[in-house]
């Protein structure tokens, strides 16, 4: 088969070449886990959502002023 390809100029690679999405809706069918097919790390980090900067700007002149 890959020889017949060759022959059209369709390179090899793209014949034996993965398909993420195909890869993507096999998962949502068995009961593979993600881990087993693709390498998954965690990583935890914090994300600040609100600042009330009146506050933030008071404390900040709290902290110069007891600094000498």
């Amino acid at each position: 088969m890959l020889e017949a390809f060759a022959e059209t100029g369709i390179d090899r690679e793209q014949l034996l070449g993965v398909d993420r999405s195909n890869i993507e809706e096999a998962l949502d069918v068995v009961s593979v886990p993600e881990s087993a097919v693709y390498d998954v790390s965690e990583s935890e980090y914090v994300r600040k959502t609100e600042v009330d900067e009146e506050r933030k700007e008071t404390r900040c002149r709290g902290s110069k002023t007891g600094w000498r």
